[in-house]
């Protein structure tokens, strides 16, 4: 039987969506949302309750004041002047208007002569002192506003809008005294030249010069003054002087546009999903190219992004990924992009653990999700199973009564593609995307490189604004102007709007993927933009030192009210410590900080935790498994914390003395050294001797080690001697072999042996 989905019967009606689920659940019927599909019984039942809805709504049958016909009109500036009064006389309502007609006074005459009947009093009837009658029937909830009422919200309105004039006119006027001020002051970082406040002041730099000597002070015209002395020689001048906080004036091109500038503009979405699920291979169906033909094993090795119009003439933005670690990194990056996630899952596999990372990263992005079931060319395949898997992760399916859409696709066949291209358009349709085209271009890059004979080559994805050959551009510390722009099929194009992908050149250097994107007016606006970008990067560190949220610096961010909610990732050795982990962790809620577990996983730490918990500033608790050095090094980079853990309650028992500023942070792990077991030897009396090749750093003799199998801590001990050849030796450095004894008799070949101490630290 063929279905139809509820909005399309609203617009077949002319009536709207959002009403017409409201009227279905009043009357019974189970509708979820207008994405819900019903069959042609129930669109007929449906179709029904709004002719009788419709009726329902038109006319005063009843007595009940609804329209302006209801009563004779009456002027607001009479009402607010206080020409026209309204009086009650033994349940009478009397309206002084001379013009009224005597077709109305007779109505009014035989609706006073009617006999009344005893009702429930609304409150129109209340606030204007009149009885209410009722014909046979119950009060209504709700009654619509009487011409009084609509008279007096004119009123308030007018109002409303004299204050909102009279508050602009104060800005204005605070706005001039400011500028003033500002054009009076000069900001500098870190102090500044004789030079450069002679050009900011408009002054001889030898005048300065002379300054500084009569201060004695002997100073070039290059060399850097402190704060202080810039702050004596402008008081001089009329100026003040205020340090540059590092905030970016050009940020404003990223301002919010008006409500009546935005126009509709395409969705982008995002492809996501375990590998080799069929990510591209459905692209490649939906854009007629075959990518994947000319990739290594067909797996995405590259950033791309492709715009496609579908049969309803709707065009769809289409972000190719590698995988979820790219659409974490713009967002650790503040540029997120997507509007919607679509969830790849193959029939004939199901959900795997990159799965579940996509859906855990689009949850946290807050990004409305669609499933793709790929492979339903495929036999014996059963949708029900990944149904039944999604769920178990949180994602209830239409087709089990829940709001997540879902359909199944097949990227050889094409089956099920339409429908797909058509639930992103509903889905796109609803969240009623909007943005200004007659501004300057805002995006952000999602692929640069270099290319030979053109230069520096960045792949735009435009967000806002319209973008032309020609124009002066910025993109992190990289500028430069458009000298061409082509889009995803090659073709040279002039002009680019929102929701639009384009490759320009024209950059004097490559800049970084995720970059903010803008079009300025001019190169020196974009010289300030890039200088301002470079000075910023100098003390990167030190700024982003307090967004990085570790369990030492918890309790202050708590006392300042920049956190209520920690976000945490968890990551054990066996699936039953994840649950157990996570509940307990949960469960913690003190100082109205509560604790959120946004991922969790079987298995040591990967470079994919390590970029959700940047984007999300979260913590990262590790219970019996460990990461490898460049994970480690990773985590450094981004700065993300990694807690290990032995004993689930020590998890608990820590994060509890950090929201309450009782966790004293005297000792930290420091790694010294790693080694890996390439043979081991069975000595008698002493046991079982790995022999290694020290990794990076050194082993030392005596200090804590613990032994690593597939990510997996499995031992926890000291190292107990090392020999290199026949000799003993204290410690052995990167680069070098030796056997380590640690007393453990399982070694097996490939085991890491990482050695590591307890480090105080100093107070400040």
């Amino acid at each position: 039987m063929a279905k139809i989905r509820v909005f399309q019967i609203a617009s077949e009606l002319s009536f709207d969506k959002n009403k017409l689920v409201s009227l279905c659940k009043k009357n019974g019927i189970d509708v979820k949302s207008p994405l819900s599909s019903v069959d042609d019984d129930l669109a007929e039942q449906i179709r029904g309750l709004v002719k009788v809805d419709e009726v329902s709504d038109t006319g005063s049958v009843d007595g009940v004041i609804r329209s302006m016909r209801d009563l004779p009109s009456i002027s607001s500036d009479d009402l607010e002047k206080g020409k026209v009064a309204i009086s009650s006389s033994q349940g009478k309502t009397t309206v002084n208007d001379p013009n009224e007609s005597s077709a109305e006074k007779e109505i009014s005459k035989k609706k006073e002569d009617s006999p009344a009947v005893e009702t429930t009093r609304s409150p129109v009837a209340d606030k204007l002192n009149v009885p209410e009658t009722a014909i046979g029937r119950q009060p209504r909830k709700k009654v619509a506003m009487t011409e009084f009422e609509r008279q007096q919200a004119k009123i308030a309105k007018r109002k409303k809008q004299k204050e909102k004039a009279q508050s602009r006119a104060e800005r204005r006027e605070l706005q001039k005294i400011k500028d003033a001020e500002e054009a009076r002051t000069l900001y500098l970082t870190e102090g500044g030249s004789p030079g450069e406040l002679a050009d900011d002041m408009g002054v001889a730099a030898n005048e300065i010069i002379s300054k500084l000597f009569a201060m004695g002070i002997m100073a070039s015209i290059n060399q850097k003054l402190d704060m202080d002395t810039c702050a004596i020689i402008a008081e001089e001048y009329g100026y003040m002087v205020a340090e540059d906080t590092g905030n970016d004036d050009l940020l404003d091109l990223d301002f919010e546009d008006d409500e009546e500038t935005l126009q509709p503009r395409d969705a982008i979405v995002t492809v996501m999903g375990h590998v080799d699920h069929g990510k591209t291979t459905l692209l490649d169906y939906i854009r007629k190219a075959e990518v994947a033909a000319g990739e290594a094993g067909g797996i995405t090795q590259h950033i791309g992004a492709y715009k496609v119009t579908t049969k309803s003439g709707q065009s769809v933005c289409f972000l190719d990924t590698p995988g979820h670690e790219a659409f974490t990194a713009m967002r650790a990056h503040g540029s997120q992009i997507t509007d919607i996630a679509i969830l790849v899952v193959a029939a004939d596999d199901s959900v795997k653990p990159q799965t579940l990372e996509a859906i855990n990263h689009a949850k946290n992005a807050d990004v409305p999700i669609i499933v793709a079931i790929t492979k339903m060319d495929k036999p014996d395949v059963n949708p029900q199973r990944v149904y039944e898997d999604l769920g178990a992760n949180g994602l209830i399916v239409e087709e089990w009564g829940g709001t997540i859409p879902c359909q199944g696709v097949s990227g050889i066949t094409g089956e099920g593609v339409e429908d797909l291209l058509e639930l992103v358009a509903i889905q796109a349709d609803l969240m009623e995307l909007k943005a200004n085209p007659d501004r300057t271009g805002v995006g952000v890059v999602v692929e640069a490189g270099q290319q030979k004979g053109k230069g520096s080559v960045a792949t735009i994805l435009v967000q806002k604004g319209t973008i032309r050959v020609g124009d002066i551009m910025v993109a992190g510390v990289s500028s430069g102007r458009i000298r061409a722009m082509t889009d995803e099929y090659g073709r040279k194009i002039e002009v680019a709007g929102p929701s639009t992908p384009v490759e320009i050149t024209g950059f004097d250097t490559v800049p970084e993927f995720a970059d903010r994107f803008f079009s300025v007016e001019s190169e020196k606006t974009a010289r300030v933009f890039v200088e301002q970008r470079q000075a910023r990067v100098k003390d990167q560190m030190v700024r982003g030192a307090d967004k990085v949220v570790s369990l030492e610096n918890l309790f202050a961010k708590v006392e300042e009210g920049k956190l209520k909610e920690l976000k945490v990732i968890v990551k054990a050795d066996v699936h039953g410590s994840v649950i157990a982990m996570s509940e307990s962790l949960e469960k913690i809620e003190k100082e109205d900080v509560r604790v959120k577990v946004i991922h969790s996983g079987v298995g040591a730490v990967s470079e994919s935790d390590i970029m959700l918990a940047s984007a999300s500033g979260a913590v990262i608790m590790c219970f019996h498994v460990r990461s490898d050095t460049k994970t480690m090094n990773l985590a450094e980079e981004h700065d993300v914390e990694i807690r290990n853990y032995r004993v689930i309650y020590e998890a608990i028992e820590h994060v509890e003395k950090a929201i309450t500023g009782m966790l004293d942070p005297k000792f930290k792990e420091v790694i010294l050294g790693r080694a890996t077991c390439r043979d081991v030897f069975a000595i008698s009396k002493v046991g079982r001797i790995a022999g290694c090749f020290v990794d990076s750093g050194k082993v030392l003799r005596g200090k804590e080690a613990r032994v690593i199998r597939d990510g997996v801590e499995v031992f926890n001990g000291k190292v107990e001697s090392i020999n290199r050849f026949k000799e003993s030796v204290s410690e052995v450095l990167s680069g070098y072999e030796c056997g380590i004894n640690l007393r453990y008799n399982d070694l097996k070949v490939s085991d890491v042996i990482e050695v590591f101490e307890m480090q105080e630290i100093p107070h400040d």
